[in-house]
């Protein structure tokens, strides 16, 4: 689903990652992947950090909020990329309240009992808050323009998935970190984020 409603002009003022553990990935494979971290930490300790492999079963989602421009209700927006494409809609007042009430621009929030995503998980934690301020700022049209880039890809789950969206936009708005470091660098530092942050 992607919605272009909004006014064009209207300027981004929070972007962040939500990390949330994949439930639907087969048992089997979240065991694989717990068997290699565990024998990677027995063999290279340090060097090779507990859940590292287990953290990469995880599904990437952008929340974006948008300045509310006079409007009752705050404007935000949920930007992820799924197996049938790519999603961008608003998240209306009317639709998840207990969204707008409960949800904190606070690093590592919990929001496991109202987040919007499509893909079911849980354990779900804001992760790399981006604040816009006079020396970077972003607007509605130029996140439509991100969006229409990239429904032309197909999910693919190597080269196109939903950390690369993520990773994609955080350097389409020419983000002071994310600008700087390769993919797997950006993810492994939002991965390694959730473990310690996610609760559980």
């Amino acid at each position: 689903m992607i919605d272009y409603t909004g006014h064009p002009s209207s300027q981004v003022t929070h972007i962040g990652v939500i990390v949330s553990k994949l439930d639907q990935a087969h048992p089997a494979l979240h065991g694989f992947m717990g068997f290699i971290d565990s024998a990677g930490h027995l063999v290279v300790g340090n060097v090779h950090r507990p859940d590292r492999m287990q953290s990469w079963l995880t599904h990437f989602a952008i929340i974006i909020e948008f300045d509310k421009a006079g409007s009752k209700h705050r404007d935000l927006w949920l930007l992820e990329r799924g197996v049938d494409g790519v999603i961008f809609r608003p998240i209306r007042f009317d639709e998840n309240e207990s969204f707008h009430r409960d949800f904190t621009w606070n690093e590592w929030h919990h929001c496991d009992g109202h987040f919007p995503q499509s893909c079911s998980g849980s354990s779900k934690v804001l992760c790399n808050i981006h604040c816009s301020d006079e020396n970077s700022f972003i607007t509605r049209e130029q996140v439509w323009s991100f969006v229409r880039d990239q429904v032309c890809y197909d999910y693919n789950i190597v080269e196109k998935n939903c950390k690369h969206l993520a990773y994609d936009f955080y350097r389409h708005m020419q983000h002071a970190w994310a600008k700087d470091v390769d993919f797997p660098t950006f993810t492994e530092s939002i991965e390694t984020a959730w473990v310690e942050h996610r609760g559980w």
